[in-house]
């Protein structure tokens, strides 16, 4: 558990705390049981009505939870927002817009817009974040890096 409390406070990190024109990409920091990413993953692209809005609510240590909310579009852009729940000020709310391109599997897209850089596996009503390998977090708080269709 404290792994994962480790990997969710850098993913958050690097959403909130990057303020420098390099890119980043959102990477596990620190051990991590992983599932290796299938060779056989269907073309989710051409096969799932993948377009839509996607949400989760992650746990926060200084709030009372993180809202992510992706919406993936058909022209290949995004709108991503995430709110700090229970808290107040200038940096509850974080937005980015961007572009975002299919891996070759059919089944991965990574959401780029300036420094960011974020993948998700693609799946039948669900997003499910990855590490920049294609690899899923397991765990006790694994079901929070799974954001759900609206």
């Amino acid at each position: 558990m404290k792994n994962s409390a480790l990997i969710l406070g850098f993913a958050t990190f690097v959403l909130f705390g990057c303020k420098s024109g390099e890119k980043h990409e959102m990477v596990f920091d620190g051990p991590i049981e992983t599932v290796s990413p299938k060779a056989d993953r269907a073309n989710k692209k051409e096969t799932l009505d993948w377009a839509g809005v996607y949400e989760a609510t992650s746990p926060c240590a200084d709030c009372d939870g993180i809202k992510t909310t992706v919406e993936l579009k058909t022209d290949k852009t995004f709108n991503m927002s995430q709110t700090r729940i229970g808290k107040t000020g200038d940096d509850i709310r974080f937005k980015e817009s961007g572009n975002f391109t299919w891996e070759d599997n059919g089944s991965d897209v990574v959401l780029e817009a300036g420094k960011y850089r974020i993948k998700f596996e693609v799946g039948q009503n669900d997003l499910t974040l990855l590490d920049m390998s294609g690899n899923v977090a397991k765990g006790e708080l694994s079901n929070f890096y799974v954001l759900k269709k609206k």
